[in-house]
């Protein structure tokens, strides 16, 4: 019996080169509709990225989530 998993949502469904080329593009000095149209990112995800409230994400990497390990793999084991 294999198991076929289905996306329920859209969320992060963007690239993390892109968000990063849109970031960059951003900073020097296009419009941030711009640039999420034309790199395929949400405006408000580029827009929380671009001014730093996203607290747990705030680089082109994706974080889905506000839990995080406490533990290191090492320390874990």
């Amino acid at each position: 019996m294999s198991i076929n998993y289905k996306r329920k949502t859209q969320r992060q469904s963007w690239n993390e080169d892109n968000i990063k080329k849109a970031l960059e593009a951003v900073a020097a000095g296009m419009g941030k509709k711009t640039a999420a149209r034309q790199f395929g990112v949400p405006v408000m995800t580029l827009k929380r990225r671009d001014f730093g409230k996203n607290i747990n994400a705030t680089s082109h990497l994706k974080v889905l989530g506000s839990k995080r390990p406490v533990f290191t793999p090492q320390q874990e084991e």
